[in-house]
């Protein structure tokens, strides 16, 4: 009797710990933590092994959009609340953690800054501008320096020109060569969704996607993230390839809508890249073909400083130094040194959805099946048949010479440049070809695209680019 009495009084004593512990825990409940604005992560109740790796179970999936099934666009708005911090703004890129990394290219975007403001152009207008140049740019500070050199050498640079450098890395070296520039105005724009501020997580590479070369049947087994978005030939995301193509979507929405400074710019924006060098006389060149198009081709899409033909003796080319091609823009031709206005940014906008599905990774192929499979008309160009910008990234990059030096590059450009001053600085150009009216889509190999770009997380961050009107 008396052990069950002590028995009894043993279960009230517990009943009684279990209520107050419950009532502990409800008055000291904190709300849980924020997710990441990107993504939503599933508490983590995945089974581990001993050495607290991640079981992965068949057919379920630790990733999830939100309840739109969208990716929203988190860059804030231009004239939006933004706390400056002085302290941030000057820190060296590499004492920055990846948080504070975020804040700063979040209150960089809002700021918009300009870099040498006593050289805007006192004018107020829409057409203050007679061009902007945007340079996409990656970390190779050398290549940026020689771009910045080249730049600074052409005639008329310092009149009515905007640059804008448009980042998609933190590197101390690459700020360093911008704040260099003093010949025209400056703003320094940058990619929110790099691999940089993403390393472990979309649209990084989160260790738990599927590595490239999984079947897909596999892939599905193991409940990698993305194993129902290979792309079309069974390959799964890499996301270093598929930055640049975000990154030029990103930066030409964010240029033309979002940039408060080209407000009602109707003006031409030619697009370069870190790894490129121009003529002393790409200026005078882009305005006799801006001229040319007005006159006699208003419905040209863009227009073009020359293709991939080789640099060499201007001489052997002297019939073909003035003379321009109307044509269709071909990406293997016509994707390097291309200017547009905002009237082609818009046309090529309306097919925000299939630039953002078509399974390549390349922003430039891309651009090519827009025509086909969008407009249902080619995409044109008048192009300068000898070059006036250079691609000089042959040793470095997703896709380079095995063995170069990058100053051979350059000394063989800048020698050939010198040598041919005569053929430089044209006063009037002429078109070769007579036919105004382009109807034959450029030839191309694999008309779905060369793959790389079948993650459906990838479409729905890029179609998140641009401004719904």
């Amino acid at each position: 009797m008396r052990i069950m009495v002590k028995t009894n009084n043993i279960r009230k004593f517990l009943t009684i710990l279990f209520f107050i512990g419950i009532c502990w825990k409800l008055l000291h409940h904190r709300p849980a933590a924020q997710p990441d604005p990107l993504i939503i992560r599933e508490q983590d109740t995945h089974p581990k092994d001993n050495n607290q790796n991640v079981i992965q179970q068949p057919g379920k999936l630790s990733y999830q959009y939100k309840a739109d099934d969208d990716i929203p666009n988190k860059i804030p708005p231009i004239n939006g609340p933004t706390t400056h911090s002085s302290e941030l703004m000057s820190m060296a890129y590499n004492r920055l953690s990846i948080q504070q990394k975020k804040e700063y290219i979040r209150q960089k975007n809002s700021l918009q800054t300009v870099i040498n403001p006593h050289l805007l152009p006192k004018s107020a207008s829409h057409d203050k501008f007679d061009l902007v140049i945007v340079v996409q740019s990656h970390r190779r500070h050398r290549y940026l320096d020689t771009l910045m050199k080249s730049l600074q050498k052409a005639r008329g640079i310092g009149k009515k020109v905007l640059l804008v450098i448009s980042h998609d890395y933190l590197q101390d070296e690459m700020r360093d060569v911008v704040e260099k520039v003093q010949f025209c105005p400056v703003i320094q724009i940058f990619f929110p969704y790099s691999t940089q501020l993403f390393p472990d997580v979309f649209p990084g590479t989160d260790p738990r996607d599927c590595k490239r070369d999984t079947p897909k049947r596999l892939a599905i087994a193991k409940g990698c993230l993305n194993a129902h978005s290979p792309d079309q030939f069974g390959h799964y995301r890499e996301a270093d390839y598929t930055m640049t193509k975000h990154h030029w979507w990103w930066k030409i929405n964010f240029v033309f809508d979002k940039l408060s400074i080209l407000d009602g710019y109707q003006g031409l924006v030619l697009l370069l890249e870190e790894d490129h060098y121009v003529a002393p006389d790409f200026l005078t060149i882009i305005k006799l073909l801006n001229e040319k198009r007005q006159s006699a081709y208003p419905t040209c899409d863009f227009i073009g400083l020359g293709s991939y033909n080789r640099h060499g003796s201007f001489s052997k080319l002297k019939d073909k130094a003035r003379i321009a091609d109307y044509v269709a823009w071909a990406s293997n031709l016509n994707n390097m040194g291309m200017a547009m206005n905002r009237v082609t940014f818009e046309k090529i906008k309306r097919c925000n959805n299939h630039f953002c599905q078509f399974d390549d990774y390349n922003w430039d192929w891309t651009i090519q099946s827009i025509g086909r499979n969008c407009l249902n008309q080619p995409l044109t160009i008048l192009t300068m048949q000898v070059p006036h910008v250079f691609h000089v990234g042959e040793c470095t990059g997703l896709h380079h010479k095995a063995s170069c030096k990058i100053e051979d590059t350059i000394t063989s450009i800048e020698r050939s440049l010198s040598a041919n001053m005569d053929y430089l600085f044209p006063q009037k150009i002429s078109v070769a070809t007579p036919h105004k009216e382009i109807r034959r889509y450029p030839a191309v190999s694999k008309p779905n695209g060369y793959g790389g770009w079948g993650d459906s997380r990838d479409h729905k961050l890029c179609k998140s680019y641009i401004k719904v009107r």
